[in-house]
């Protein structure tokens, strides 16, 4: 499967909490575990291997749903034609199916004593943008229900009294009978041998194929996944989990490695402004003393944690395959993003590359306009600085050329409003004007250092909503 990261806003309109997952790619801010293992194929011969398996192919119940800049494109689910529904190959107990999008839940309710739950989605994906959903899978539970549309009244739980609230604003379902998952397309794994890496891909029972991101790393025989590890950088990383550095001793020298699941390595990062400092550790022996951490003015304090805690092993970060960025081929304006091995072999990122302003961008619906565009990437990479030589000012958090070029914050509109083609954002972009001409930044051993800030100019919110959507590139969603 191509996988793909979520970021989750909540916003609250009027008391109502409605969940929505936005596709984000699988960007510096964390990773899922990678913990599956594969027995290496035969020996390759690196004269005869073909060319990668293409990103992903149509089956004949199964039709990819893209979206397309120019003449560049990238898959962002599938729609199955026999069931007239939008989906995604997800686990399920009956194997790897594609299932019909989790719709946003909320905390409203049917029933006056507000216990019978509703499923959501927006207005808009119904007006004029195809059939209502019939189906919804909960991804926790592995199960998937008939939805129908809610007629009725609805409730909320307010101070402890369930109330009316109605929500003209979303779409809302009743939550019907469970279904077998088996009516949805099922699907395998197939392997194709490369250079340095070998593909995998998911293959639908009805033909349909995507080349899924996690690869076979040929030299160890085992499952890898594209980590971010250092600001443009990646490494192919095999059972691996993000953790977290906290210190056994009140001095913050000793350190200890924090984690929410024992695997055989572990990402651990120390961040400056240019440089997240790497290591990937394997685990020692469990710890199970007092742990103390840095707080924002550099002091070491105790901390608790319910993460488990152990003694950092080996690093051994140079043993993993390395990637950097860069802009793929063609001659539009908006170009591939890739990620291109120091063998020469590309992985294609989430995101395009705009030439015109030198900066990632990614489709979404621009809130004035209502015009699907590729526009700024919303930020992840906020760093706290300081603009006095004892970092003991109130931190001021930005971005900078050398983290991340362009970026914004994105805002839902409320009540929720779009297309077709999805929610509509209102987006504040970052820029040089008002930065701070002098800053500093605090290392991990509580010292306070210069920011270079003619090498690395910082960059801080522009203005509100100050993005204008017609310079930018017109998307397509094509299925």
């Amino acid at each position: 499967m191509r996988t793909s990261c979520f970021t989750v806003l909540r916003p609250r309109l009027g008391g109502i909490v409605l969940a929505v997952a936005l596709l984000t790619g699988c960007g510096r801010v964390g990773f899922s575990s990678t913990s599956n293992q594969t027995e290496p194929d035969a020996a390759i011969d690196a004269e005869t291997f073909g060319p990668p398996p293409a990103a992903f192919v149509n089956g004949t119940r199964l039709r990819a749903i893209r979206q397309q800049v120019g003449d560049v494109d990238r898959l962002v689910g599938w729609h199955d034609m026999l069931l007239d529904l939008d989906c995604d190959f997800m686990d399920t107990p009956m194997g790897q199916r594609c299932m019909p999008y989790a719709i946003g839940t909320t905390n409203l309710n049917a029933d006056p004593q507000c216990t019978v739950p509703l499923a959501s989605t927006h207005q808009f994906r119904l007006t004029g943008c195809g059939t209502t959903p019939g189906y919804i899978y909960n991804n926790q539970t592995k199960t998937a229900h008939v939805i129908t549309p809610h007629l009725g009244p609805t409730y909320i739980l307010t101070a402890g009294s369930c109330v009316v609230r109605d929500a003209p604003e979303l779409a809302l379902f009743d939550i019907g009978p469970a279904v077998e998952v088996t009516r949805f397309v099922g699907s395998h794994e197939e392997q194709t041998a490369g250079r340095e890496f070998s593909y995998l891909e998911t293959v639908a029972d009805d033909g349909a194929r995507v080349r899924e991101s996690t690869v076979v790393n040929n030299a160890t025989g085992k499952k890898c996944a594209w980590l971010d590890t250092n600001v443009d950088e990646r490494r192919c990383i095999d059972d691996a989990t993000v953790g977290v550095l906290a210190y056994a001793d009140a001095a913050c020298s000793d350190e200890v490695v924090l984690v929410n699941q024992q695997v055989s390595n572990v990402v651990v990062k120390q961040p400056t402004l240019c440089d997240d400092h790497p290591r990937v550790l394997t685990l020692g022996a469990a710890f199970s003393g007092p742990l103390f951490q840095r707080d924002v003015n550099g002091t070491c304090v105790t901390m608790t944690t319910t993460l488990l805690a152990f003694r950092p092993g080996q690093d051994h970060i140079a043993d993993y395959p390395v990637a950097s960025p860069t802009v793929g081929p063609g001659t539009s304006r908006v170009r591939p993003l890739v990620w291109r091995t120091t063998s020469g072999e590309d992985f294609e990122d989430y995101f395009f590359w705009d030439t015109a302003v030198d900066a990632k961008c990614t489709p979404f619906v621009d809130a004035a306009s209502k015009r699907q565009i590729c526009g700024p990437v919303w930020t992840s990479n906020f760093f706290p600085i300081y603009t006095d030589a004892t970092c003991g000012s109130t931190p001021r958090y930005v971005v900078s050329d050398c983290r991340e070029r362009g970026g914004a914050t994105w805002y839902p509109t409320a009540p929720f409003s779009g297309t077709c083609d999805g929610l509509a954002f209102q987006v504040i972009t970052y820029g040089t004007a008002g930065a701070p001409t002098a800053a500093y930044e605090r290392r991990a051993n509580g010292a306070c250092e210069a920011i270079d800030v003619v090498t690395h100019p910082l960059r801080v919110p522009a203005g509100t909503f100050n993005f204008d959507a017609s310079s930018a590139m017109p998307v397509t969603t094509v299925r």
